[in-house]
This record gives structure tokens, C-alpha cells and sequence, in this order.
């Protein structure tokens, strides 16, 4: 156990400058991890199984952050949340559980067929989702321990959404469609469109509804949802307290309309997540 590494808690308050460089170095390294390929990956001409649930685990199919931080809400990651130490007892069972469902991913062929892939290939596929979830939790242990700013796994998220949907807007990467090449990002789908079509109002149109691809609509839909949770974010609750030793004096305590977060929806993507990987394993046994 000595043999894992840990980030020891600061012997004093980081300040800001600080704890921008450490988020500045976490986040990026988060983001490449999310676009490297796994070697060796062998994708099936079929659906992500697990597309409705990659925006709350902040993974990427096929990637390094394939688990996202599912390894990190399963364990008990909450034991010494009070003094804000990770124990190591607890990080290597978060690497043994990480290490089970990347082994269960890889042979039963979720993102391949085992027939091409074979052992050696599984076992590889199996190394680098351990040692890539194993990073995660070191960072996620790094904004635990107030190096970073930001609500330790919510950051991973809001940098996975945040990326996914600059992407979607601003990718000047083309797809084939029925009208011939487009561009995937919308707003550059925007400016594309009405400069290369004569009829400027009908273009305009298909470019803030058209299927199949990112939209302005969605855009617009984005960007009105995160101003709205923001402005949410600012509405509390006064509760109010009253002594039972002196009836007269009264305080109020206020808890926020967002106070549990993402948490709910992290901890159910999690536990659908496992009993999905429970399901393959007993699929592949029989």
C-alpha cells in the first residue's frame, strides 16, 4: 500500500494564485486523458449502451476516462470527509474496484469483440483504464484536500460538459449529409450555410433546426439552462432556529435550493452503471 501515491494536506491556506496553477495543470490533463483512444480498442458497429449516462460519469466512450468517476462514487469516499484525509486503504480499494469493471468491460466486448481483441488485447484495455481511473482519483484527492479550486468530482463533470459543448458549437470538423458536407459545430454551421446558399432566410432556418447534427436551438437551449442554473443558484432558505435555553433569541439558518448539487443524479449513474456491469458479467458466465 505504501506503493501508491498520495497528495499530503497543505500545512497552510493555498492562496488563489496557487490554487489556479494546480487547477490549471488537473483540468488539462482531465480533458487529453478524455480524447486519447484506448490502444488496442475495437469498436462494434452499434450503440453507445451507456450513452445516457456519460454526461453525469464525465466519460467518453473508447477513451482513458471510459469509467469517468464511477470508481470514485462507488467506494466510500465520504469516511474522513471531516478532517479530509484520503486513507490509503480506501484508495486501493477504489484501484481494485476500478481494475474489476475495467476487466468486465473488456471481456465481455462492450467496446469490441473479444474473438478480435483476444486476452493479451483485454488485458492491455484493463491496464490503461486502471491506471488512467487511478490518476483521476489522485486529482480528485488533490481538490479533496483544497489544492484546487472547484467541488472536487463536479469539476470533472462541469470540464467534461463544458469541452463536449464547445465541440458541438465551435468544431470545424464536416459530416456527410443529405445536402452534401456540413459542419458539425453550429455556430459555425451558421456562417457557413448563409454564405454559401443564395437563399439566406431558408438556410438560416435549417441551420437553427436541422436534425441530425448540433443546432442553434441547442446552443441557445445550452446557454439559457446555464444562465437559469446560475441565477438559481443564488436562492436560499432561512430556516429558522430558536434556543431551547433562551426562548428570545432567534437565528436563522440558510441551506441553498441547490444544496445537494449533481450529487443525486452522480450516485444513481453510478449504481445503474454497476448493475449494468453486474448484468454483463452474469450474460458472459452463462
Amino acid at each position: 500500500m505504501a506503493a501508491l501515491p498520495d497528495a499530503e494536506s497543505p500545512d497552510r491556506k493555498l492562496p488563489f494564485n496557487e490554487s489556479v496553477v494546480y487547477a490549471g495543470v488537473s483540468l488539462p490533463v482531465y480533458m487529453v486523458m478524455s480524447q486519447l483512444p484506448l490502444y488496442g480498442i475495437k469498436f462494434l458497429e452499434s450503440s453507445d449502451r451507456l450513452d445516457s449516462l456519460r454526461v453525469v460519469m464525465a466519460s467518453n466512450r473508447g477513451t482513458l476516462t471510459e469509467l469517468g468517476i464511477i470508481p470514485i462514487l462507488t467506494y466510500v469516499r465520504y469516511t474522513y470527509q471531516n478532517h479530509k484525509r484520503r486513507s490509503t486503504v480506501l484508495l486501493l480499494l477504489a484501484v481494485l474496484l476500478a481494475a474489476t469493471q475495467a476487466l468486465i468491460l473488456a471481456f465481455t466486448g462492450l467496446d469490441g469483440n473479444l474473438n478480435d481483441t483476444g486476452v493479451v488485447g483485454c488485458g492491455l484495455l484493463t491496464l490503461q483504464l486502471v491506471l488512467s481511473s487511478t490518476v483521476i482519483m489522485l486529482m480528485d484527492g488533490l481538490m479533496q484536500k483544497d489544492y484546487v479550486l472547484g467541488s472536487e468530482i463536479n469539476t470533472f463533470v462541469a470540464s467534461n460538459v463544458c469541452q463536449t459543448a464547445f465541440w458541438k458549437f465551435m468544431t470545424f470538423y464536416s459530416v456527410p449529409t443529405y445536402r452534401g458536407s456540413e459542419y458539425e459545430g453550429a455556430i459555425i454551421s451558421i456562417f457557413h450555410l448563409i454564405g454559401s446558399c443564395s437563399n439566406k432566410i431558408r438556410e438560416l432556418k435549417d441551420a437553427f433546426y436541422h436534425p441530425g447534427l448540433p443546432n442553434a436551438m441547442n446552443a441557445i437551449a445550452t446557454i439559457s439552462m446555464f444562465a437559469l442554473i446560475t441565477y438559481l443558484l443564488k436562492f436560499r432558505v432561512e430556516l429558522s432556529i430558536k434556543s431551547n435555553r433562551m426562548r428570545s433569541q432567534r437565528a436563522y439558518y440558510p441551506i441553498r435550493l441547490f444544496y445537494t448539487s449533481g450529487m443525486p443524479l452522480m450516485l444513481q449513474s453510478a449504481l445503474f452503471f454497476n448493475v449494468f456491469v453486474g448484468i454483463l458479467l452474469v450474460f458472459y458466465l452463462l
